[in-house]
């Protein structure tokens, strides 16, 4: 971008900077889409081009704003542009997607648009994740800005929708999504005032709408909770009105929006009572280049799936930012990991317990003993709890006999294994061929939208992807769904042998179906997988968490903001298939190590409690 921007010197003065940054703007869609066009412009000049844009008028790609501009000012540019190689064509990873991001990101403060409304990366990649565990089939951006939400979201959509308030910026998005590949619609006009998509509902609804925009006050707007004067809480509404029945919306906001008062705390009343607000999301300051508004993500759910009075997720994620500037932090993957997942836990457990000083699932009644202030920070105080000496004696015994136990299991599986590798050879099986995971296996994706209510005592239970662990299902807390829901979901039910896979996610986890989860079912984010005659179970799981396997599968994944696979192509997976005797052989040979694995891997979870249950003993002087 900088030596892009420094090959425009020449027109300094001349070209308003606005006017400038769109022209290049122009530029680089036209070399990456259309190269006709592109040799045209090289050949003719700038002054001779036009640009027509998908929903747009066809335009001269100069204008009034060049004024009597000669095309010889224009060469170097043109020569600068042409250098770049633009072959990988358009998508999320090419070079003019790339150049693109860096215009947007970086060119801000060259032309004067103020970096407040331009959505970071890191925040759209965090507005994805969380709302990555529903179905999305329709996204809605009602004030898109540049684009950016749409890019993040669009990935494999067959058409997102966005609006915004004017041509320039509507042009701009129409190029940034065709530049990462996403097919848009983008609309012209004022979401609130003008109508947004007026016959359409989405399953998605995302947006870094304008802070504190006022509205006149001769407006009145058809609001379900509410109006006033600042304009933030009616984007909140809007995105409610415009979600399907099932629907989540996810929207950037000021922090004020959860704590101004007079009108704005009945809105947010109203709000809470109908149970819409799902969570509110404290991000770091300095997000947002040139501003120093904190900002907060509010979670949204539709009129319909509301439960009045329903409890309200609180994340304080203040203190996740990295500083990269004394004026700009960023939010790096871990913390957006962080965040996502506790939303996620929330989000499924039946009973939630928040994290001190980070999260918190406040009631109705908590909100309202608090005048609905939805402020994460007033709700995750932390907690410094303080055992006395017979609940640190009795924990500190209970924790010393299980490690005894699993130290006594982990030298008998260590004594296994060594005599295991005693009789290894080294030499290399040849009995054997190739075939595609699809054609040993049944492949089946688990349901697009499904969410656990109630205890796994109550109902069917339900395996997501935090229950897969050390290649086996059933583990940490499981959820359940009812079993009149169950009864209409037959094609998800595990079997005994059955292996589940982690759909979502950067790691490739695959866990084998005991007798103990036999029936349950595979839920969202999961695959299912069910061996046919040619190979045996365990056989197939030790090959797909082997290297081999791992490797082809990380060359496989999709995404940026969260890595995933598709079950076509897990089952092009080429899985080495020797004879049902051979695989016995491999099954038992590796049984010493998995069991060696699960040992100490349990010795280090007690170790771990330990150091949790003795450190603030010690500091608080409790044992003698």
């Amino acid at each position: 971008m900088a030596l892009l921007w420094s090959a425009t010197e020449p027109l300094r003065g001349e070209v308003h900077p606005t006017a400038l940054f769109g022209l290049l703007y122009k530029l680089v869609y036209l070399k990456a889409t259309d190269p006709s066009q592109w040799q045209s412009v090289l050949g003719r000049g700038i002054g001779e081009a036009d640009l027509h844009l998908p929903g747009h008028r066809r335009e001269p790609l100069v204008g009034a704003d060049f004024g009597l501009v000669r095309d010889e000012k224009f060469r170097h540019v043109l020569r600068f542009i042409d250098e770049i190689d633009m072959s990988d064509g358009v998508g999320p990873e090419s070079t003019a997607a790339r150049l693109a991001d860096d215009f947007l990101a970086k060119g801000d403060n060259r032309v004067g648009r103020g970096g407040a409304h331009h959505t970071p990366p890191a925040v759209a990649d965090l507005l994805v994740r969380i709302l990555s565990s529903t179905t999305s089939d329709s996204v809605l951006d009602p004030s898109c800005g540049s684009g950016e939400l749409l890019c993040a979201a669009g990935r494999g959509k067959a058409l997102v929708h966005g609006q915004v308030a004017n041509v320039w910026s509507a042009q701009m998005a129409t190029m940034n999504t065709a530049l990462h590949g996403v097919s848009a619609e983008i609309q012209v006009g004022d979401a609130l005032t003008s109508g947004c998509f007026a016959q359409h509902r989405f399953d998605t609804v995302l947006s870094n709408p304008p802070f504190a925009m006022r509205l006149p006050s001769d407006l009145t707007l058809n609001l379900p909770f509410g109006q006033s004067a600042n304009a933030d809480l009616a984007w909140l509404q809007l995105a409610v009105l415009k979600l399907n029945p099932l629907g989540t919306a996810a929207v950037v906001m000021p922090a004020g929006a959860a704590f101004r008062g007079n009108k704005e705390t009945s809105i947010r009343a109203a709000m809470v009572e109908a149970g819409v607000v799902h969570a509110v999301i404290e991000l770091p300051s300095q997000l947002f280049k040139h501003t120093q508004i904190s900002t907060m993500l509010w979670i949204l759910r539709s009129r319909e799936a509301a439960v009045p009075r329903s409890d309200v997720l609180l994340i304080n994620a203040a203190q996740l930012g990295t500083r990269v500037s004394n004026s700009e932090q960023i939010l790096a993957p871990q913390a957006q990991a962080r965040i996502a997942t506790e939303y996620e836990r929330w989000r499924e457990a039946a009973a939630f317990k928040g994290e001190s000083g980070f999260s918190h699932s406040a009631t109705f009644e908590e909100v309202k003993r608090e005048d609905f202030v939805l402020h994460p920070a007033r709700y995750t105080v932390i907690e410094s709890a303080k055992p006395g000496p017979e609940d640190f004696a009795k924990s500190l015994a209970t924790l010393r006999a299980e490690l005894a136990g699993v130290l006594r299991e982990a030298r008998r599986t260590d004594a296994d294994l060594e005599e295991g590798l005693s009789r290894l050879g080294r030499q290399q099986r040849e009995d054997g061929s190739f075939a595609s995971l699809g054609d040993i296996c049944s492949v089946v994706a688990g349901p697009g939208s499904l969410s656990p209510d109630g205890r796994a005592a109550d109902g069917r239970p339900l395996i997501l992807t935090r229950n897969i662990r050390n290649e086996r299902v059933d583990f940490g807390e499981v959820g359940a769904v009812s079993t009149s829901v169950a009864a209409t979901m037959g094609k998800f039910a595990a079997s005994v042998g059955d292996i589940v896979a982690a759909r979502v996610g950067s790691d490739r986890r695959f866990g084998l179906v005991g007798e103990g989860q036999r029936g349950w079912l595979v839920g969202p984010g999961c695959i299912l997988l069910r061996a046919r005659e040619k190979v045996l179970p365990a056989f197939l799981l030790h090959y797909l968490t082997g290297p081999d396997a791992q490797r082809w599968l990380d060359t496989q994944k999709r995404g940026t903001a969260i890595h995933h696979i598709t079950t076509s192509a897990l089952k092009a997976l080429p899985v080495w298939l020797p004879t049902l005797s051979v695989q016995q052989e491999v099954i038992e040979t590796m049984a010493p190590f998995r069991a060696a694995a699960l040992a100490h891997n349990r010795v280090g979870e007690i170790v771990g409690e330990l150091k949790a249950l003795v450190l603030p003993a010690l500091l608080a002087d409790l044992p003698e």
